[in-house]
């Protein structure tokens, strides 16, 4: 136990860096951000190097192949059906994997757009933006007689390749290829990723290709699900993943080394933690027999759990450009108290309302192939998928007019952590008048939003409005998933 208190100790330590970062901000970005910059800076000519050492047609679709391992699609295909057919432990194992990511993703944005740091393209792109503007300022001191030195000090040299990605034998200025210096540029082999606007350190896939399966291996561990020498096998098997995972994103082109490090890094980190304390969250809110969680009230427990999900989202930081990674934590925070919502017996629908109905009775009627596993999995995913459907076009009809009943002050109070530059601003000299809809409120309301302080991602849109429906969208969906194992129960007998 002390042992494992100590492995928990610097992800306890990394959580509260992210709980506090919008207030530690400017430290951060005044003395850590600039080190990790001039990495990624350094780095970016190594990975242009590896890309053309390695391309190849079959690696361009494995490399694709392996990103879709971290999408909100993925977790949502490989973790419900864990609850649906793995009985009580699995139905806890998959939801402390589902908070254990959704807390993951949620560290990883928050750090993003904390150091800001860009891509490798991007840095480039912003490097030889820079390069041209100092030149050019220089050029115009010069012919106005001024010293060149006004202007600050010369452009230093492109920084020498890292050690970590050493470039070809033939890279480097004069070998062809790009603009800045005829160095080979970083090429985004994935078309998703050109138009990115997250930031680069640390990478998410490469934290959350280690998270996901060694503490799933871990949580069974726990469970009494797997031995221990397979778990910690799982665990072994996750890191091999972890770094092909790394180096598909050094193929693709959208991390440099140090992004990756700090990725893999923070992860580990983050595995230690929630090894300690995963299970102990699950178990409070559903009151598991045995444990020490069972002590907790399940009521105070989840909103507990809410509470401090709505404050981090609270304290995220303020990005240095805008980035889309608050949406993302915001999505998976809402997920995964949609999913500690669902474990609570008290809440589940299906126990209050099919069971009292004789449900179990009709269910057992039904034929052995309607019983058979991949029919309770086909059922379930049409759930969720009508679910999802449903509940977003419920809540585009009733959060607007909702959130327009608030006065704009105390909206003002809790407006998303947007850049600015994400915010669009609906000129007052605008004569246009769309249809009214749920997101488009009749006459000036939105002007008038805009006006006094609420951000807009539209001209009809406020952020608040759509991060609050993506939160609850999300969590109602994962609450149908995982309520669904209920189902699942009585359809399986």
């Amino acid at each position: 136990m002390a042992l494992r208190t100590i492995v928990a100790l610097p992800g306890a330590l990394l959580l509260a860096v992210c709980l506090l970062a919008r207030f530690i901000a400017p430290l951060v970005r005044r003395h850590i951000r600039p080190a990790v910059l001039r990495r990624v800076h350094q780095q970016c000519a190594g990975v242009a190097s590896l890309q053309q050492r390695m391309r190849s047609p079959v690696l361009d679709v494995l490399v694709k192949i392996t990103a879709l391992t971290v999408t909100v699609e993925f977790y949502l295909l490989s973790l419900p059906p864990i609850a649906w057919l793995g009985g009580p432990a699995g139905a806890a194992g998959s939801v402390a994997v589902v908070q254990c990511m959704a807390v993951a993703t949620y560290m990883t944005c928050a750090l993003k757009d904390l150091l800001s740091c860009p891509r490798p393209a991007q840095a480039r792109g912003a490097a030889a933006t820079a390069t041209i503007k100092r030149a050019a300022a220089a050029g115009k001191a010069a012919r106005k007689g001024a010293p060149a030195g006004e202007d600050g000090p010369p452009p230093p040299p492109p920084p020498p390749p890292s050690p970590l990605v050493s470039p070809s034998p033939g890279a480097g200025p004069g070998s062809g290829g790009g603009a800045v210096g005829a160095e080979v540029e970083v090429e985004v082999l994935e078309s998703a990723y050109r138009g990115e606007v997250e930031m680069g350190a640390p990478s998410m896939h490469t934290w959350c290709a280690l998270v996901m399966p060694a503490y799933a291996a871990v949580a069974a561990a726990q469970l009494g699900a797997l031995p221990p020498p397979a778990a910690a096998a799982c665990v072994a098997a996750a890191a091999v993943w972890a770094g092909w995972v790394a180096l598909s994103r050094l193929y693709l082109g959208v991390h440099t080394p140090v992004d990756l490090a700090l990725g893999g890094g923070c992860g580990a980190a983050m595995l230690g933690l929630w090894a300690r304390v995963g299970l102990g969250q699950v178990a409070a809110v559903a009151a598991a027999p045995g444990s020490y969680g069972a002590y907790v009230s399940p009521g105070w427990a989840l909103a507990a759990t809410a509470a401090g999900y709505v404050a981090a989202l609270g304290t995220y930081p303020t990005p240095m450009s805008h980035t889309t990674s608050y949406e993302y934590a915001v999505i998976f925070l809402g997920a995964a108290l949609g999913a500690l919502a669902a474990l609570m017996g008290r809440c589940s629908l299906v126990l209050v309302v099919l069971r009292p109905y004789g449900a179990a009775a009709a269910v057992g009627t039904l034929p052995p192939a309607a019983r058979h596993p991949a029919a309770v999995a086909a059922l379930g995913f049409l759930a969720v998928a009508v679910s999802k459907a449903v509940a977003k076009e419920v809540l585009l009809l009733v959060l607007p007019p909702l959130m327009r009943l608030a006065p704009a002050g105390l909206r003002r109070l809790w407006q998303p952590p947007v850049h600015p530059s994400g915010c669009c601003v609906r000129s007052a000299q605008s004569r246009s008048s769309p249809p009214a809809s749920p997101t488009t409120p009749p006459g000036g309301a939105a002007g008038g939003l805009a006006a006094a302080g609420v951000l807009m991602k539209t001209p009809y849109l406020p952020y608040d409005v759509d991060f609050l429906r993506k939160f609850i969208n999300y969590g109602i969906t994962v609450y149908v998933a995982f309520d669904f194992r209920h189902v699942a129960e009585l359809m399986r007998g």
